[in-house]
């Protein structure tokens, strides 16, 4: 174990016992001979390190973790006894160290020597001044990047999140401190581009802790990977952080043709529980066991999972869930008779901040998981809280085994290995999905938009739901388009002898002509035309149309088309700005639709933007002139269409 002194008593803690590592701390009063607990480490047990005490604080630095392993950083934490409470200083450079040397020097600790299993023994020295923690000083706080809220606006052609970079002092300065930031060269963000402040000198006023600088960060349809801001802070006051970086993560994804129908539902809710998400307690460990035969037969199948949405219902927790923590494993273990099982070899496919909302909750994952398509699945979660508040519940159903187990406990470090146990036989309905988008987007006139620069291409989706792309060629300048859907009722029009398929696009650039660019629609198959047929064409018509309009279409030649069982993907050199979509003669139809037999039960009527007007036929004579669809239904699903001229 670890120990130190305040001067008045002695302090024992982490160290290891039979198959456990601990970061449990006691205090013993050497006058009364008598034993306390005192406030657990807030991080992993750990074991190996070394410890100091000076001028009435107690110090722990690095050492191996609660696996018996190197640390990613070499932690320090000082302990403050007169309030019980443990607070974390900055690391020694590099991993953590297996039996270090330390000692102190007027007020500077030094550390030396140790292994860890990455660089092997080690001889380099490093040293922390201790006494800068006691004066009022300068740190950058930067934003959390999972709590960002991108909106769109007309203010901006791409999605927008405003946020804060923090700067505070833990003890408050005798006058005002005059603050400036700047932009590291060594950044890839773009000023402009990716992000703007508001201002980059401030001050911090005499008696205050703590000020910010407004920061908007821009989310355009690029894929273009993580991009890094790299703030520098300069103060004629001491300052103890000089540079921070925020990491601008990238959420595009470029669409492929393998895209299909992709995720896989699993459970029919009749019930709900708090296995995932329940904050009554700060720290939970849940672990679940979803059959194989539940994941085939909800047609999930081998392939990489890159994310899991649970549907909460009812809303408890006041507070994000923190360090949150997900693991998957291919497993042959059927149920979970005996509690929580030490024996799965989970991979970390997450680790983040979460905020519920009542609705779908995504979890999109850091790295992948591979599913193998004939094991059963393992999910373990965990999370570590500073306060309880109350638990949410995910919507939920029975799953006949025992299928889940639980370990909730108040006020430990990470993933608890004890606690209140409480195992059982529902599971939460969950979806698994790719995390890329994998259904077509069906809002009409809602615009969706990017900048787009020389031969970037843009992947135009919301919230997992694909709208189109765009391409722009060499030598493009930056523009920012615009694109919607003005109908989607998928179904054969015929009208001036063109024929195409009622999903017509509207392209808009704002400050030029759209000839350098090539537009990807996205159709459902839906088996009536002849995507191979040489009558196959782009049309064009420069107006955004609207309710009435019969369309005298221009073709456009189409560049390529590409086909998957749900999907077509057909490519063609837009002509500007104005309405779009694919048709051609009466020969690229696959079927004579009109005149075979069909079963239907149900009728609907759609102008000719796709938008429902009515169920009563007698009512049709009452509807403004124009051109209206009339679809044939069975069971939810179209299976027949034609045109009715008012």
């Amino acid at each position: 174990p670890f120990q130190f002194t305040d001067g008045e008593y002695v302090y024992v803690g982490n160290g290891h016992g039979n198959g456990f590592i601990s970061n449990e701390w006691y205090q013993y009063d050497t006058a009364q001979d008598t034993w306390m607990q005192v406030a657990t480490m807030p991080s992993e047990g750990r074991v190996a390190g070394t410890q100091l005490s000076h001028k009435g604080f107690g110090y722990v630095l690095s050492g191996d973790g609660d696996n018996h392993a190197y640390m990613e950083t070499g932690e320090l934490w000082k302990y403050d006894s007169e309030i019980n409470s443990w607070i974390e200083m900055p690391p020694h450079p590099g991993k953590s160290r297996w039996a270090p040397a330390s000692f102190i020097i007027n007020d500077e600790i030094y550390i030396i020597n140790g292994w860890n299993g990455v660089d092997g023994f080690l001889d380099n020295v490093y040293k922390l001044d201790l006494s800068v923690f006691s004066q009022a000083r300068l740190r950058l706080i930067m934003p959390n990047a999972d709590l960002l809220d991108y909106q769109s606006s007309d203010e901006y052609c791409d999605a927008f999140a405003t946020t804060e970079i923090g700067i505070n002092s833990p003890i408050a300065f005798d006058v005002d401190a005059t603050i400036t930031l700047s932009v590291d060269p060594s950044s890839s963000a773009v000023a402009g581009e990716d992000f703007i402040f508001d201002s980059l000198s401030g001050t911090l006023i005499a008696g205050e802790f703590d000020t910010s600088f407004g920061l908007t960060l821009f989310n355009d349809a690029v894929v273009s990977g993580d991009k890094t801001l790299v703030i520098n802070l300069t103060s004629e006051q001491l300052v103890e952080t000089p540079q921070s970086t925020f990491v601008i993560i990238e959420d595009d994804l470029a669409f492929d043709t393998s895209v299909t129908f992709g995720s896989a539902n699993v459970g029919v809710a009749t019930t709900s529980n708090p296995n995932v998400f329940g904050q009554y307690y700060t720290n939970m460990r849940t672990q679940m066991i979803y059959r194989n035969e539940m994941l085939t037969n909800s047609g999930l199948i081998a392939g990489d999972i890159s994310k899991i949405s649970f549907n909460l219902e009812e809303k408890g927790s006041l507070d994000p869930y923190l360090d949150f923590t997900v693991y998957m494993a291919n497993t042959n273990v059927n149920e979970l008779n005996n509690g929580i099982n030490n024996g799965i070899d989970f991979q970390e496919v997450f680790r983040g901040t979460i905020t519920t909302a009542v609705g779908l909750n995504d979890i999109r994952f850091d790295s992948p998981f591979a599913f193998d398509g004939t094991s059963n699945i393992a999910l373990q979660f965990c999370f570590d809280n500073a306060g309880y508040t109350n638990d949410d519940l995910v919507s939920a159903y029975e799953s006949g085994y025992a299928s889940s187990a639980t370990l909730k406990i108040d006020n430990i470090n990470g993933c608890p290995n004890s606690g209140n146990s409480f195992d059982g036989t529902t599971l939460p309905v969950i979806t698994f999905g790719e995390g890329k988008p994998s259904l077509l987007y069906s809002s009409l006139d809602r615009a969706l938009s990017s900048s787009i620069g020389s031969n970037e291409s843009v992947y135009l989706e919301k919230h997992d739901s694909i709208l189109m792309s765009i391409k722009a060629n060499e030598g493009s300048t930056e523009e920012c388009v615009n694109a919607s859907l003005l109908s989607n009722t998928n179904a054969l029009i015929t009208e001036n002898g063109v024929v195409w398929q009622d999903k017509v696009y509207y392209i808009e650039q704002e400050g030029g002509s759209m000839n350098d660019y090539t537009i990807t629609l996205i159709l459902p198959n839906t088996g009536e035309i002849d995507w191979n047929s040489a009558d196959l064409t782009g049309l064009f018509i420069d107006q955004k149309l609207v309710t009435g309009d019969i369309p005298v279409w221009e073709t456009r030649e189409i560049t390529n088309v590409i086909v998957n069982e749900p999907y077509v993907f057909v490519s063609m050199i837009s002509n500007g700005n104005g309405s779009y979509a694919i048709g051609g003669t009466d020969a690229i139809t696959s079927i004579d639709f009109i005149d075979v037999d069909f079963t239907f039960d149900a009728v609907e009527y759609h102008d000719i933007m796709g938008r429902k007007i009515l169920i009563d036929e007698t009512l049709l004579s009452k509807s403004v002139t124009g051109i209206y669809i009339k679809s044939y239904l069975y069971e939810g699903k179209i299976v027949n269409a034609e045109k009715v001229i008012r």
